[in-house]
């Protein structure tokens, strides 16, 4: 069956809740084939589009109509994990060579078409517990996560790296996706929520003790048990920006606040700034390196978009800029070409840094640390 030479599919979620982060991700991939300093000059010579909705079936009907109608060569997303697996299934029974931008966990496993160039969980995880095991000394933690398919697995996930670490969880809980309040769940971290036994309360006061006259005519709140040294909120920025002041409010300070890429956004600092100064998180981008390179992707994108870039603009960028380097040298004209360019490559240094890819088609890349400084995000350390 014959290909169109120089043709890449692209699938992203344009509509429905994801959109926004394919919105992103599309700028980026649209700044890597260079459409806005006019005719590119490179191997990839058109880009045809379609929307996931964020819908597994939806998209691997997509990769079908790309592969037979469209006869593209390869093909650029998806994002979402739900759409991931589908995905990777269909283009390896198609045998069309996809690069991945999800954190979908083996989704390359035994699939030879199926390469993914995002950070995974582990990786972001075992970045954040060398910061707070290993180099900060903490030992006990809590966790407070949404109680949805990505909560639930970087809970997991977490939890079971901590213990390899020899560290301990002390409070976990979790809380509606859709929640605004997380008073309750606060309250159930710090032993507020249920009736205390009697002799807990006779401890408590011991450790602080009172003038019996004042302690007679004036009852005192009970005070907050955080028995954990950080809490780990794998959420989006726009969540955390709520959960961090209520932490405070609750009387719940001098915590590490650790999270995910999901908190890289200057939305953060802009809507809660003075409640995560000094928090943690891992990425796997950061536009303020003293780079040519980096200072022309990030000036174009805000001279194009009118917003900073992230993370998933960033990759697609970069993933885009490896494509059109893997295809002009190895003059790609099959999708088996392409497969092999892509796996024997010998890397591209990106805004992201290098992208290579090993033999499982995961990319080789450790994440970086992010942390925040007054009212911007900052390399940690």
């Amino acid at each position: 069956m014959s290909r169109r030479r120089g043709v890449l599919g692209c699938l992203l979620p344009l509509s429905g809740p994801f959109a926004l982060f394919g919105e992103e991700a599309l700028n980026g991939i649209q700044l890597g084939m260079d459409i806005f300093g006019g005719p590119g000059k490179g191997p990839v010579r058109e880009l045809v589009i379609m929307d996931t909705q964020g819908q597994p079936e939806i998209a691997a009907s997509a990769v079908e109509e790309l592969a037979d109608r469209e006869k593209v060569v390869g093909i650029i997303g998806p994002l979402s994990s739900k759409t991931a697996s589908a995905v990777a299934e269909k283009a390896q029974e198609m045998g069309v060579p996809v690069i991945a931008l999800t954190q979908k966990e083996g989704i390359t496993k035994g699939r030879g078409m199926v390469f993914r160039n995002f950070l995974t969980p582990t990786r972001q995880v075992d970045r954040i517990l060398q910061a707070a095991v290993d180099e900060m000394g903490l030992r006990r933690f809590g966790i407070l996560y949404p109680d949805n398919p990505y909560g639930r697995f970087y809970m997991s996930l977490f939890w079971r790296e901590l213990n390899k670490k020899g560290g301990v969880v002390t409070a976990v809980e979790s809380y509606d996706p859709d929640k605004t309040d997380f008073a309750d769940e606060i309250r159930k971290m710090t032993g507020l929520y249920y009736p205390r036994p009697p002799s807990l309360v006779v401890r408590l006061r011991a450790e602080s003790p009172m003038e019996e006259e004042e302690n007679e005519l004036t009852p005192k709140e009970p005070a907050p048990i955080v028995d954990f040294d950080a809490v780990f909120i794998p959420d989006t920025y726009q969540r955390v920006a709520m959960i961090a002041p209520q932490l405070v409010y609750h009387d719940v300070l001098d915590v590490q606040l650790l999270g995910t890429s999901l908190w890289q956004s200057q939305k953060l600092i802009e809507l809660a700034g003075e409640y995560v100064q000094g928090a943690i998180f891992p990425s796997g981008f950061y536009g303020d390196y003293d780079d040519p390179a980096l200072k022309a992707f990030v000036e174009s994108y805000r001279a194009n978009f009118e917003s900073e870039p992230g993370i998933l603009a960033a990759t697609a960028y970069d993933t885009m800029r490896f494509l059109q380097k893997v295809m002009a040298q190895r003059q790609v004209r099959t999708r088996k070409d392409l497969r092999e360019a892509i796996l024997w490559s010998d890397g591209f240094h990106g805004v992201t840094g290098k992208i290579f890819f090993d033999i499982d088609g995961e990319v080789e890349r450790k994440p970086i640390l992010l942390t925040v400084r007054g009212r911007r995000m900052r390399l940690y350390r």
